[in-house]
């Protein structure tokens, strides 16, 4: 079996994703498992079906348009070169080492979140954002930390021999490192809102964040005739307005619960908290 060497990587990820769909088919029909999924129970009609489909299509669109985005961003950065490439696509794995860990927060908001406005604590559903927020934040700016101490060890492990891109990579990662931080303050924002059923915001979100501020900001800078650094420079614009952008929206929602409510609660309920 011949197969290119670029096809390698494609070829482990599909049989890795493979490998995993099939263990969580076994997990999720699998008569062991108390919540497990009977398909005499599956009904594909209006009344099950456009609830859904509601809340996915938001979510579904956001992460379509950001994997698109990604595409744009590293099309135009073919103009600084194949190094500059590299360096740009290292640094984002590096970041990602410790940004992973930041964004787990995520899904566990939007659980709890849920879990608190069935049992009408409206109150602690917010507090679950602040908790969540705060230590995706301390652990974003903790691996950020990390990563800047051992980044002349850890970069070469990504630049397949080619040390040269290493100082690129730094020249790059000094202004992506801050994205771990902000990065997670989008996706603890994001969560929440998918716990109160608002999946809009995840779709504007991305949107605003690759479109409106990096694909532009990127632009701006190659008509500048900035060098490579401009990568760092669109990355950093971009996860720190979406950031902000992401807060004022919380802000804003607290604001407006706190005045009208949200459908049958209220801050100030006794319950609520």
């Amino acid at each position: 079996l011949k197969i290119k060497t670029g096809e390698t990587v494609a070829l482990a990820t599909l049989i890795a994703q493979g490998m995993l769909s099939i263990l969580a088919a076994v997990v999720l029909f699998g008569p062991r498992n108390s919540i497990a999924i009977r398909l005499s129970d599956v009904r594909f009609t209006r009344v099950y079906s456009l609830p859904i489909l509601r809340v996915a299509l938001p979510v579904i669109g956001g992460k379509v348009l950001f994997s698109l985005g990604r595409v744009f961003v590293n099309a135009i950065a073919t103009v600084y070169g194949i190094a500059a490439l590299s360096a740009f696509s290292i640094a984002m794995k590096v970041g990602s080492a410790a940004g992973s860990l930041a964004s787990v927060f995520e899904d566990p908001t939007t659980a709890i979140a849920s879990q608190n406005l069935g049992a009408k604590r409206l109150k602690r559903a917010f507090q679950t954002w602040g908790v969540a927020n705060l230590l995706a934040v301390l652990i974003g700016f903790a691996g950020m930390f990390v990563l800047v101490l051992v980044l002349e060890d850890f970069a070469p492990l990504f630049a397949g021999g080619e040390a040269s891109i290493v100082p690129l990579v730094a020249t790059i990662f000094r202004w992506e490192r801050y994205s771990i931080a902000t990065s997670a303050t989008i996706v603890v924002v994001s969560g929440f809102f998918l716990g109160f059923k608002i999946t809009k915001v995840t779709f504007i979100l991305n949107l605003i964040r690759l479109f409106a501020l990096r694909i532009p900001a990127l632009l701006l800078f190659q008509w500048l005739g900035t060098g490579p650094v401009a990568l760092g420079y669109a990355m950093f614009i971009s996860n720190t307005g979406t950031a902000l952008i992401a807060l004022g929206m919380m802000l804003f929602f607290y604001r407006r619960v706190r005045g009208y409510g949200y459908r049958d609660m209220t801050l100030q309920d006794p319950i609520a908290a």
